[in-house]
């Protein structure tokens, strides 16, 4: 997707079909910054890869989506 265009086309056509039948888009394979500000910019949903996280046990799991939520605005 990063280094041919077509590949993008597909990308986005696919999204925009999805989003159309109101359907979430995950992307899976996401293994750097670039593609996932690629996916982010076609509009991609959802996203899982070894550049968010390497696979772990469900019991460290709890841990690292707590590092990595948002606080509540006040």
């Amino acid at each position: 997707m990063l280094t041919d265009e077509g590949d993008q086309h597909i990308v986005d056509t696919i999204t925009g079909l999805a989003h159309r039948f109101g359907l979430l888009v995950v992307a899976e394979g996401i293994e750097d910054e670039a593609t996932l500000n690629l996916l982010q910019n076609s509009g991609c949903d959802i996203g899982q890869g070894y550049y968010i996280a390497r696979a772990m046990p469900p019991t460290e799991f709890g841990a690292w989506l707590d590092a990595r939520r948002a606080p509540c605005a006040r």
